[in-house]
């Protein structure tokens, strides 16, 4: 009776649960139906990590699932056409590109004239389906049928440095493999590093091609249709050293660049004839790596000169398009050059391929093709947003599984530990990599020096004269120069020379470093550029220099990292300008370090397995102790006030959780509390103060505190708000300078800064880095005063500001009393800034900057600077040069007070050397002229009125 009126009881309780109640009741049911099995959302976890690992594997359809991506790994669907590393186009203006789009790069089939497309898709997947295996193809071109010729190596040794075959093969515009048009193998003793096939060129059915090597050249023909392979005779490298270097493919002829300076033009298996061009190399017969025929019109390129298009006739060139004609001086160089007919017009067309875009050039005119390419709508590339929606539910699932099971306590102590503990190996081996890579590189480092001492000493007094000149000699003396660099290698350093590459360069009169000789490759005569030489700390390598290209294994150019070590050469001539390099090679050294740091993740791996192993046994064997003592403890609040333990009992545990619930509580009010009121209190204080200082809380400022560093200091001022303010209300005048800065202080805070205080209608901040602070006051300025809306939620006709920065050393620190603190910085620095931000007045300009900042600009040029020269403000005593930042001001404007850039410099230099009478004619010829403004004028005015008794020859400003 008891037990059914205890059921019955029950039962009503029940029914009469509040409705919330049994909502919430329900929500749990379902998630513990939901996640309550931890196995089957491990399972889809690894599904679903498994998924882009079976694609890899998988190439076919790897191939589309990988789809197109941006440098943020988000899927591109439509990508502009820019980066372009591959480019050809047949005779109707199909063209086939690759380009260094995303992080895998495309390639597509796309018509110059519609923009239609027949693919596009990633440049590193084209499968070989027979083999199951991905192609690498480059140094492609496309027939009149679409089909794409490319070329594909086969590599051997250690690294895969040494290239042993090239294969043509054949890929359908789809982008599929068709198959092997031929395969050129080498000997043994002709293994190169780099490919020795020369530009695909497709025309009349023919598919043609050179293998330039150095006992000679030898041309190619497939023809499309047959697939038939045709081989000319060797054409031989002269006796007297004389070799070519490049050959070109053109329709029905070939280009051959010869080291004595002669270019010949022949058809297939036919002699070299008669020259058709001379380079010279220290003249203006510029050295072409391009070429191609426009109707009757042979047409070049030049990568030295990377806007001009030039022609070849009667033996000279002549400029046939210059692209800064049509784009200006954007960034913008040709890449390629390539011919098609139009069929609207049937009149051959020049294509000049450049890197961000494709131009078309005919009658005169340039034509700008846009063209975008299209990855595809493949279902596996937009299936992976949904997957990666998935796997983040799981890991909630799994959490959610963790915290509601029984045996909670194990999985938090593991959930807790395991990461810790695998955070922790992450960590130490890290630094065990970072450790033996620096000591590895120290090693590499000291024996590159060893190495380039021993080198630098063996060519002490060489004639490297011929080498500089184009004759019949030029040959020779390369191979020669050649030979003493493998000897070199092979014989005198045979103890580092497998891991070393050692080259010679020139650097020429105009400051550009020009490969000379290497010891693993045929160079071009004084016309490979290196850059290598340039990046060394300064040009003085009269001493030793080591370069560091060293990249992270996880950056896109860690296949590219090297160490190379750099000494001048004193030849026989002592001319100062050749310099013998010593490097590692690039793909051996990023194999050496992969390999090293490979294994050293393997062992972190096995400790980490180890221990959290050890772990797991000993968390098991603890937790059965905590379940016999009746699990005290159901729950515990790791780190979050707002968790409570729920215990009802009113024994000593209970009052236990009930004090911790209290404290929880209490806690929870008081975190809440301190962060209102902090959050309060950085609205007055910069909290960047506090981190200056080096605090952790305000509450740890105290007065007195002060630290020394270098900062860029802004002054912005709104001009003639003293007369706008007598007829303003004081409410106006509030809700003036607030709208001013409610558009000051967040640019400020984009750009990195912090605004220090405001002085009326002034604004003072701070920034930690120089460029930060020009782009903020650029911003400000053009926000302010180039923007309309401004002036009409003012209610002005128009306003004006001015901007004075300067960087230098400050102080910044706690000043005031033990009642009343303020921090602020005491500097010159702070007092030149204001100067500068007077100085606009008086210059009638919107932003003027000391040199001290541009100093600290990494490319101070595209800020449009105009040098105003040495000044001298009152009250301070140094002598500063300062600048007109012209990047803020109007269009109209900024090209106004470009025009004299070059001419005031100089007439300001003039003053400053005392040649008052040259620098007075320089302004008047200004003036005369009509390109004077208010700063040309001022310094007529200043330097005519200045006595002659008067020595200096600084601007200075007597008042403030």
């Amino acid at each position: 009776m008891k037990k059914d009126k205890l059921k019955t009881d029950k039962s009503s309780v029940k029914e009469k649960s509040p409705l919330p109640l049994r909502i919430l009741s329900g929500i749990k049911r379902v998630i513990l139906r939901l996640c309550g099995k931890a196995r089957w959302l491990l399972l889809g976890i690894a599904v679903i990590i498994f998924i882009p690992i079976f694609n890899s594997w998988n190439y076919p359809i790897g191939k589309f699932y990988e789809g197109t991506r941006n440098e943020k790994n988000i899927i591109e669907p439509v990508s502009r056409l820019r980066s372009i590393d591959q480019f050809s186009v047949n005779s109707s203006g199909t063209a086939a590109v690759m380009c260094d789009i995303g992080i895998n790069g495309m390639c597509g089939i796309v018509d110059i004239d519609t923009g239609a497309q027949s693919y596009a898709n990633n440049t590193a997947l084209v499968t070989d389906a027979i083999h199951n295996e991905v192609l690498f193809p480059y140094n492609l071109t496309v027939t009149d049928s679409g089909i794409i010729y490319a070329v594909s190596s086969t590599s051997l040794g250690d690294d895969n440095s040494f290239i042993t075959s090239e294969t043509i093969v054949r890929i359908s515009d789809k982008y599929e493999y068709l198959g092997n048009a031929c395969e050129i193998k080498y000997s043994e003793t002709d293994y190169s590093r780099t490919s020795k096939l020369t530009g695909l060129h497709y025309y009349d059915g023919a598919v043609t091609f050179a293998v330039v090597e150095k006992s000679g050249v030898r041309l190619y023909s497939i023809d499309t249709e047959t697939q038939a392979l045709t081989t000319s005779d060797v054409y031989p490298t002269d006796a007297d050293g004389t070799y070519t270097f490049c050959v070109i493919p053109l329709d029905g002829s070939f280009l051959f660049l010869r080291s004595d300076g002669n270019v010949y033009r022949t058809s297939f298996g036919e002699p070299l004839g008669e020259s058709i061009y001379r380079f010279d190399m220290n003249g203006d017969n510029y050295c072409f790596t391009q070429a191609v025929q426009v109707g009757e019109r042979l047409c070049v390129f030049d990568e030295k000169h990377p806007y001009e298009v030039y022609c070849l006739e009667n033996g000279s060139l002549k400029k046939a398009a210059d692209i800064r004609d049509l784009r200006g001086e954007d960034g913008s160089v040709i890449k390629y050059i390539a011919s098609y007919r139009p069929a609207d017009t049937g009149e051959d067309t020049l294509v000049i391929c450049l890197d961000n875009g494709i131009l078309t050039y005919s009658g005169g005119k340039f034509t700008e093709k846009d063209i975008t390419l299209s990855s595809g709508k493949y279902f596996a590339m937009y299936a992976e947003s949904f997957l990666n929606v998935l796997f983040y539910l799981l890991i909630l699932g799994l959490i959610i599984n963790l915290v509601i099971r029984k045996k909670t306590l194990l999985f938090k102590q593991l959930a807790v530990v395991i990461p810790t503990l695998f955070i922790i190996s992450l960590k130490v081996t890290g630094d065990l990599c970072d450790y033996f890579v620096i000591k590895e590189n120290r090693t590499i480092t000291k024996d590159l020096s060893i190495i380039c001492e021993m080198g630098t000493a063996e060519f002490e007094g060489y004639d490297f004269s011929p080498l500089l000149e184009t004759n019949e000699n030029t040959g020779d003396a390369y191979r020669q120069l050649s030979g003493r660099l493998e000897e070199l290698s092979n014989e005198r350093l045979r103890k580092w020379s497998g891991e070393y590459v050692f080259s010679v360069i020139y650097r020429t009169g105009d400051g550009d470093d020009l490969l000379l000789s290497q010891n693993d490759k045929l160079c071009l005569p004084m016309y490979t550029a290196d850059d290598t030489v340039k990046s060394a700390e300064n040009e003085n390598t009269d001493e030793l220099q080591v370069v560091n290209n060293v990249n992270d294994l996880l950056s896109g150019q860690v296949r590219s990292s090297s160490i190379i070590a750099m000494k001048r050469i004193k030849d026989s001539k002592n001319s100062g300008n050749i310099i013998l390099k010593v490097s590692t090679e690039d793909k051996s050294f990023w194999m050496q370090r992969r390999d090293f740091i490979l294994k050293v993740w393997f062992i972190c791996i096995l400790i980490f397995t180890i221990i959290t192993a050890l772990i797991v046994i000993m968390s098991v064997y603890i937790t059965r102790n905590i379940n016999k003592a009746k699990k005290a403890v159901e729950k515990i609040a790791e780190g979050d006030l707002s968790a409570r333990i729920k215990y009802r009992s009113k024994d000593e545990l209970g009052e236990i959780c009930s004090k911790v619930n209290d404290m929880g509580q209490s806690l929870e009010t008081l975190f809440k509390e301190k962060d209102k009121t902090e959050s309060f209190y950085y609205k007055f204080v910069p909290e960047q103060f506090r981190r200056l200082l080096g605090k952790e809380s305000f509450t740890d400022l105290s007065l007195g505190d002060a630290s020394s560093r270098e900062l860029t200091v802004l002054f912005c001022d709104i001009r003639s708000f003293s007369i706008n303010s007598e007829m303003m209300t004081a409410k106006e005048n509030f809700s003036f300078v607030n709208i001013i800065y409610g558009k000051a202080g967040p640019i400020i805070r984009e750009n990195n800064g912090f605004i220090d205080k405001y002085i009326g209608d002034a604004v003072m901040a701070l920034f930690e880095n120089a460029e930060d602070a020009v782009k903020a006051g650029t911003e400000l300025y053009r926000a302010i005063v180039l923007d309309p809306h401004t002036a009409e939620e003012l209610n002005v006709r128009d306003i004006n500001i001015g901007i004075g920065i300067h960087t230098g050393m400050a102080m910044i620190g706690i000043v005031g009393e033990s009642e009343r603190l303020s921090g602020t910085v005491i500097s010159d620095t702070v007092n030149l800034s204001s100067r500068l931000e007077t100085l606009t007045k008086q210059y009638k300009t919107g932003m003027l900057i000391s040199k001290d900042t541009v100093d600290r600009i990494a490319e101070p040029e595209a800020l449009g600077l105009r040098y105003l020269g040495m000044i001298q403000v009152a009250g301070v005593n140094e002598v500063k040069a300062v600048y007109e930042v012209l990047g803020c001001l109007s269009d109209e404007q900024r090209k106004k007070r470009s025009a004299n850039i070059s001419e005031l410099r100089e007439a300001i230099r003039l003053f400053h050397l005392g040649r008052r009478a040259e620098a007075l004619s320089e302004l008047k010829a200004l003036a005369d002229k009509g390109m004077n403004d208010h700063v040309t004028d001022m310094y007529l005015e200043y330097i005519s009125n200045l006595p002659d008794e008067d020595s200096g020859n600084v601007f200075r400003f007597i008042r403030k």
